[in-house]
């Protein structure tokens, strides 16, 4: 297998990516909705800017919107 070390980077880059996915997701999310733009409209941004896949986006969705998924 991998070197411990190695697996340890790649846990580390896996998070940081993650981190700033949410970042961008929130500001998305929440201009989005501060501007009226469309539920649809915001899930297509997440995916298509973080290339994540519906479900992770509509996730997002929920936990900046301050709405639940509907």
């Amino acid at each position: 297998g991998k070197p411990m070390r190695r697996r340890i980077y790649e846990m580390i880059e896996k998070g940081e990516q993650e981190g700033l996915n949410r970042g961008l997701a929130q500001g998305i999310v929440e201009t989005g909705c501060a501007y009226g733009v469309s539920k649809k409209e915001i899930l297509e941004r997440l995916q298509e800017r973080l290339n994540i896949s519906c479900q992770t986006a509509q996730e997002y969705f929920a936990m900046y919107s301050g709405k639940k998924i509907s």
